[in-house]
């Protein structure tokens, strides 16, 4: 079903609907009950599932099937490590389909009130894609040998490799192969907390 019907359907904007499916709005009982008569399902099945956009991101006739992708969220702790084992995950975040849809996304929960990037608090979700193709000024997620995630905006000179704080704290520089520092990727957004 179009975003366009499904607003049409349930009686709101569509600005209201991405809202909704980026988690930034919880749906009041009516908008509940309208969404249980679309997709026709139980309205306490609808409060049950992790978002309201996620059943209508399952594939299946007149789904939205292939416009969301399902990522995963782990800790800060959990998003360092080389592999992200399915007991690792807490929990998953429907986003829209980025435009890359060859890479790999991951969520890391910001589990920490010690945070330098601008903007994020405690409970937001980092999405990262997964990526070694960096631009001077990304903001990036690393690992310190094997520590939790932290963030910091990324820049390179030839074989050095700088990692800038926002909030003060201390500017990071290694060598590339320093084996130290693992980042893992690039941030391309947050999602709030509710």
């Amino acid at each position: 079903m179009p975003e366009e019907e499904l607003s049409e359907k349930l009686g709101i904007s569509m600005t209201q609907l991405e809202r909704l499916e980026t988690g930034y709005l919880n749906p009041d009982d009516e908008l509940l009950e309208k969404a249980a008569e679309v997709f026709g399902v139980s309205k306490s099945y609808l409060k049950g599932a992790p978002s309201l956009i996620f059943e209508v991101s399952e594939p299946g006739p007149g789904s939205v099937a292939n416009k969301y992708l399902s990522v995963p969220v782990v800790s800060m702790r959990a998003g360092a490590k080389a592999v992200v084992r399915e007991s690792d995950i807490i929990d998953r975040i429907i986003l829209p389909m980025p435009k890359d849809r060859d890479a790999d996304y991951i969520g890391i929960l910001v589990d920490s009130d010690d945070i330098d990037c601008p903007r994020v608090m405690r409970g937001d979700t980092a999405i990262v894609m997964i990526t070694n193709k960096l631009l001077d000024g990304d903001w990036v997620a690393v690992s310190d040998n094997g520590g939790p995630v932290f963030f910091r905006k990324y820049s390179r000179m030839g074989p050095t490799v700088i990692l800038m704080s926002a909030k003060g704290k201390k500017t990071i520089t290694y060598e590339v192969g320093d084996e130290r520092f693992k980042i893992i990727g690039k941030i391309t957004g947050f999602q709030g907390s509710l």
